[in-house]
């Protein structure tokens, strides 16, 4: 058995508990919703220029992953315990994580505080993932750096650093 699977064998079933098995679903369930409503907010709140970053960096970061998933083709966990049924897509890269990690990177470079917070769900969300048996760690690893890069590339695009005035 590899890294991957005992990861997800110890996340799946050494540490299942009823109460943990609500809460991960609670997150998992909840992440894309939430995640939708930061755009919302942001443009409502007259950060426009934030708001549409942040919808593209999602957007994006999704695409792109199911895009790569239909690519690689990788199957998702077998052998797991079940306590949510597994979504018809194949599992690398995480379309979750990509998304998540996609935007809390994009709100860290331009909130450093809020991101740090965003960085959290992120990490939670993807435990969650795991826990639920949905993902290897090289799935959410693959998502994770996905997302990074496309909050990367449209942070440096949409939010160009000031430049120096000629002397």
């Amino acid at each position: 058995m590899n890294w991957d699977s005992q990861l997800v064998t110890f996340f799946n079933q050494a540490l299942a508990h009823p109460l943990l098995d609500v809460l991960m679903v609670c997150v998992t369930a909840g992440a894309m919703p939430l995640s939708a409503l930061g755009p919302l907010i942001l443009m409502l709140a007259g950060k426009r220029r934030e708001g549409l970053a942040l919808l593209a960096t999602f957007v994006l970061s999704t695409l792109l992953a199911v895009g790569l998933q239909l690519v690689v083709m990788r199957p998702r966990p077998a052998d797991v315990r079940v306590v949510l049924s597994a979504p018809a897509f194949p599992s690398f890269p995480s379309g979750h994580a990509a998304a998540v990690f996609g935007g809390a990177v994009l709100v860290f470079f331009v909130w450093r505080r809020a991101g740090a917070a965003a960085l959290l769900g992120a990490f939670l969300v993807a435990l969650s993932r795991l826990y639920l048996g949905q993902h290897y760690p090289s799935d959410l690893l693959g998502g994770a750096v996905l997302g990074a890069s496309v909050a990367t590339a449209i942070y440096c695009r949409w939010f160009p650093p000031a430049r120096a005035k000629p002397r």
